[in-house]
């Protein structure tokens, strides 16, 4: 009797025993998994980290709007040059007056990776794009031309647009046939003019 009462007690504290092993074996594997889990969520936050001071807001990205008010709102002789060129520079220029074109717009274009945008009022002539055309430094202390506020002529329609002797520039603008004289009657060293060399060429 004695015996099996023994024998009895040593099954039920082996059992016991073997109960203890396996809820330490399953605490031992949730308490590796949650370190784990840890381990991995610290990454993942110092990688978003990472992410978001690698993110550096451009301040020159998307200001086009603002390149253009910085040509526009120029005032020369008492009107902006807005107003110029929206109003007065199709009526007094021959090259728009004699060729057909579009109504013209603002656009403005960004140079890559810098504070400098492209404006320009631009018209389709012919399907070819004409007009005063501008470089803008957005930035006051980006380099650009001494005494210059930024904004510089890019071509001949501009330094009309933005001159107070824009009569003077228009008679220099509209002097097409001058030109062409001046061209055609280049001589080379032989003596023979441009243009009775292009009359021979055109000729065969």
């Amino acid at each position: 009797m004695r015996r099996r009462d023994n024998s009895r007690l040593v099954a039920i504290a082996l059992f016991g025993v073997i109960v203890l092993l396996l809820v330490g074996l399953l605490l031992a594997i949730l308490f590796s998994r949650g370190a784990g889990n840890e381990e991995a969520l610290a990454a993942l936050s110092s990688a978003e980290e990472a992410r978001v001071e690698e993110t550096v807001v451009d301040p020159w990205a998307g200001r086009g709007d603002e390149a253009i008010s910085r040509v526009s709102d120029q005032q020369v002789g008492g009107m902006t040059v807005g107003r110029f060129v929206e109003s007065s520079l199709a009526s007094e220029v021959e090259l728009y007056q004699q060729l057909p074109h579009s109504e013209g717009e603002w656009r403005a274009r960004r140079v890559p990776n810098r504070s400098l945008y492209w404006v320009r009022w631009a018209t389709d002539v012919y399907g070819v794009t004409v007009g005063p055309r501008w470089l803008v430094q957005l930035d006051e202390d980006g380099p650009k031309p001494e005494g210059s506020t930024g904004v510089i002529a890019a071509n001949a329609l501009a330094e009309f647009a933005g001159t107070a002797a824009g009569r003077r520039a228009q008679f220099q603008m509209n002097r097409s046939d001058e030109v062409l004289i001046a061209l055609t009657n280049h001589r080379f060293d032989g003596g023979v003019r441009l243009g009775s060399a292009l009359l021979t060429w055109f000729a065969g």
